[in-house]
């Protein structure tokens, strides 16, 4: 692949047109622009004058300031002001403002002549600096132009110069320079042609499916498929995860969308497939996941898997990835299992089974092999408790099985120690414990009176005991109802008996938007509640945070029943939780900028205040914050070097990566997106 590297703002421009892989049509059609430099020294990134850049995902997001001035002066004031109205805050990538700027795009620079927001001179004097080293040469190409409206001359220039640019052969990780090795992106001559894909498809019998963003009937471009009744569908219905459940690529945790496709932005606005996955594999089986697996390595090309899609973590995607989509592996089966662990009912389950206290979760996936929690874990345990054995395809193709009496070492790590890296899971054998009446209970109250939660609201939704009549669970819920009541506090109440589980859980669970929000988390241990001060200074920290965040919730259990295997991987600290508390601040469709503030404040302000109560403590790997600091320790415990050692036997070369996975920390995300192996 040849190119023009070219800098903002005319430059970018035109080197996105120059390459069509970037949807650049529709980027030339509507000049969108930002940047920023990161300081090789650590200091603030440099922001030019013509932009307001926010860091944000792998890349940043810029928004355009006088537009009209800066990229539209060559064009009347009427058109000015038009194509000012069209820029939006736009994913950018960013580089270091040293000598090394272009060491990793070998190119052709493109000097627009006429640029307002960089002249040509300053251009000029960036390229020079870059050749005065011996192994770069780059060339320079002059144009008379100055932004994006006006870049009709730009074929021509891609035509005449296209046989004498250098070519794009690895993606490399500024910064590690000689020291990672970088999985291929698109657009790189690493890249595997249509036709290998054709006959990778081929031999798959047609399971692989190449992705077109969900809300790409959002907009205009390059997609061709906007339609505004489709749009008003997928807007209303976005924060539900369901939504992204049904397609092989869509996210539910819209940070680690970055913006590729937003349905919320304007429809001129940018729609590529950014770090949604490239394709996925339509998974039926092992043998369709040793050739994907195998394609990956041959081709070294990121891999992921995705199971229902229910993560706030991004882990199932990647920029330039290809998935293992699990969804249609969903038979049950049930079985009469005998060993020394256990003897009784069990159910096989597909990869989709769902579990947890969403619909969406699915059982087999991140959900049991990060621990899980649900309504049944005080009267049965966790969800790892209960695995008997595992079918897995490791990172060299074999099936395998992995119990208490066979490959131990992977049975234990799977059973807790997170999902997405040791290898593919095909089924899970878990116990199975019979059915029985279910009462549950809401409770809600709308009043500032109520600081059991939130400084606005109360909601315990549900209270559920399976086995429990409505009556045995009004005592349970009694003092709690004296002490709003007491204290004159208005409220909602309902209880009621169920002849299954299952109808408690369709009843008193309906589908809620659980993507809106950015989150972080803490285990709340029974001792500190049980102290002198404990519960207090608990209460204090909660009123004071539910002040700042969107809002502050979890679950209640007590995960220390011996009922099920508890040698496994699960945090330690499971064990002494009371309350699994999760903080939330909320995302917005419109404001980047509020978004990233809202993260910071997750991860340096309210978390840090729950973690001073609770010294040394843990998290739910699959509901902590994605940003923690010292996220070995806190979403493992002390199992993370075991883990690290079985992840290391399984997986040599890393091939299953994760973010916060066991192993994650050996990689690092280049500044284009690409996932780079630290040497």
């Amino acid at each position: 692949m040849s190119f023009f590297l070219g800098h903002l703002s005319g430059g970018f421009t035109a080197t996105a047109s120059a390459i069509p892989e970037l949807q650049a049509k529709s980027r030339k059609e509507r000049g969108l622009y930002g940047v920023s430099f990161s300081q090789k020294d650590g200091s603030p990134p440099v922001v030019p004058p013509y932009c307001k850049f926010h860091k944000h995902g792998f890349h940043g997001v810029a928004s355009a300031v006088e537009g009209a001035k800066y990229f539209f002066n060559g064009l009347d004031e009427a058109q000015a002001k038009h194509y000012e109205s069209t820029l939006t805050a736009s994913p950018v990538f960013q580089t270091f403002l040293h000598n090394d700027a272009y060491s990793a795009l070998p190119s052709t620079y493109l000097v627009t002549e006429d640029d307002l927001a960089l002249p040509a001179a300053y251009q000029e004097g960036m390229v020079a600096l870059q050749n005065l080293r011996p192994e770069v040469n780059i060339g320079i190409v002059k144009c008379l132009s100055g932004h994006s409206p006006h870049l009709t001359w730009i074929e021509g220039c891609r035509v005449i110069n296209a046989a004498s640019l250098p070519r794009r052969t690895q993606p490399e990780a500024p910064g590690y320079e000689n020291q990672a090795i970088c999985c291929c992106l698109p657009g790189y001559d690493c890249w595997p042609a249509p036709e290998v894909w054709a006959h990778f498809n081929q031999s798959l019998g047609g399971k692989l499916i190449a992705t077109k963003p969900l809300a790409s009937s959002c907009h205009l471009d390059p997609f061709e498929t906007y339609n505004e009744e489709n749009c008003a569908i997928i807007q209303a219905k976005w924060s539900l995860a369901e939504t992204h459940l049904k397609t092989s690529s869509s996210i539910m945790s819209p940070f680690f969308a970055n913006y590729s496709c937003d349905p919320f932005s304007p429809r001129a606005s940018q729609c590529i497939i950014g770090t949604y996955v490239q394709y996925a594999v339509d998974a039926s089986g092992a043998s369709d996941y040793k050739k994907t697996i195998e394609f990956a390595i041959k081709h070294n090309i990121r891999l992921t898997i995705r199971n229902t899609g229910h993560d706030y973590y991004g882990k199932a995607t990647g920029a330039g990835a290809i998935a293992i989509w699990t969804q249609h592996l969903k038979s049950i089966e049930i079985l009469t299992y005998k060993s020394n662990y256990y003897t009784g009912k069990a159910i096989k389950v597909g990869l989709v089974i769902v579990g947890g206290n969403d619909g969406t979760v699915g059982l087999a996936g991140g959900y049991t092999q990060g621990g899980g929690h649900g309504q049944l874990v005080s009267r049965y345990g966790l969800a790892a408790d209960q695995v008997l054995e595992w079918k897995v395809v490791t990172a060299n193709g074999d099936l395998i099985v992995a119990s208490p009496v066979k490959n131990q070492d992977l049975y234990w790590a799977l059973s807790g120690g997170g999902g997405g890296t040791y290898g593919v899971v095909l089924s899970m054998t878990s116990r199975a414990h019979p059915d029985e009446q279910t009462a549950a209970a809401n409770l809600t109250s709308l009043t500032l009176s109520v600081w059991l939660m939130t400084n606005s609201s109360f909601a315990m939704t549900p209270a559920s005991g399976i086995g429990l009549t409505s009556s045995v669970l009004n005592e349970i819920m009694r003092p709690t109802i004296m002490k709003l009541e007491e204290n004159h506090v208005n409220y909602t109440y309902f209880v009621g008996d169920f002849p299954t589980f299952l109808d408690a859980f369709k009843a008193m669970n309906p589908p809620n938007p659980v993507n809106n929000i950015q989150i972080g988390g803490r285990f709340i241990p029974r001792s500190l509640v049980e102290s002198s001060n404990g519960s207090q200074n608990l209460m204090n920290a909660v009123r004071d945070i539910s002040n700042k965040v969107g809002a502050i919730s979890g679950i209640a259990l007590n995960a220390s029943q011996k009922e099920g295997h508890i040698a496994n991987s699960a945090h330690p600290q499971w064990r002494q939780v009371l309350f699994d508390a999760v903080v939330g601040t909320y995302w917005s469709n419109n404001d980047p900028e509020l978004n990233i503030s809202n993260q910071d404040l997750v991860t340096y302000d309210v978390v840090p205040q729950i973690e001073k109560l609770v010294p040394g403590g843990g998290a739910y790997l699959s509901e902590g914050d994605f940003r923690e600091p010292k996220w070995q320790q806190v979403f493992y415990g002390d199992n993370y070097e075991s883990l690290r050692s079985i992840k290391q036997k399984y997986d040599p070369h890393g091939l299953f990566y994760a973010l916060t996975a066991v192993g994650s920390d050996s990689w690092v995300v280049s500044e284009n997106g690409s996932l780079c192996k630290i040497r």
